[in-house]
Parts: C-alpha cells; structure tokens; sequence
C-alpha cells in the first residue's frame, strides 16, 4: 500500500513538472504572438513611412513646378514690356 502510495506520488509529481512545463511554453507563445504582431505594426509603419517619403518627393516636385510657373509669369512680363516698348 505505501509501495503505491510512493508510486502514486511520484506519477503526480512527474505530470506537475509536465504542467508546469506546458504553462512555460505556453508563455512563450504568448510572447511569441506578441512579438509577432509588433513585427506587422513595424512592417505597417515602415509602409507609412515609404508613403511620406514618396510624397515628400512629389511635394518637392510641385515646389520645383511652381518656381518654373514663376519664372514663366516673370518672361511673359518682361515679353509683354518688350512688345509695348516695340
């Protein structure tokens, strides 16, 4: 009876340590997941970022347009003066 009683023990300890174990890795997972949704808002932020870029260049763009418009209405000025004159 002790004999099964110890036996008895000993099986609970050993499937404590398992539950215990599978607790730990389930943690992990956890962790894991996370991590792995940091990564996606990462990847979607970086995506933004690609985005402003490319937007900052077509804002540069319209900058460099809109000096050639000036420089256009500032030649038509001056043809205008230069006709009046003729």
């Amino acid at each position: 009876s002790s004999e099964r009683r110890e036996r008895w023990e000993m099986e609970r300890r050993h499937l404590a340590r398992h539950t215990q174990q599978t607790k730990h890795l389930a943690r992990h997972t956890q962790n894991t997941k996370h991590l792995a949704r940091h990564t996606q808002k990462t990847k979607h932020l970086a995506r933004h970022t690609q985005q402003t870029k490319h937007l900052a260049r077509h804002t540069q763009q319209t900058k460099h347009l809109a000096r050639h418009t000036q420089q256009t209405k500032h030649l038509a000025r001056h043809t205008q003066q230069t006709k009046h004159l003729a």
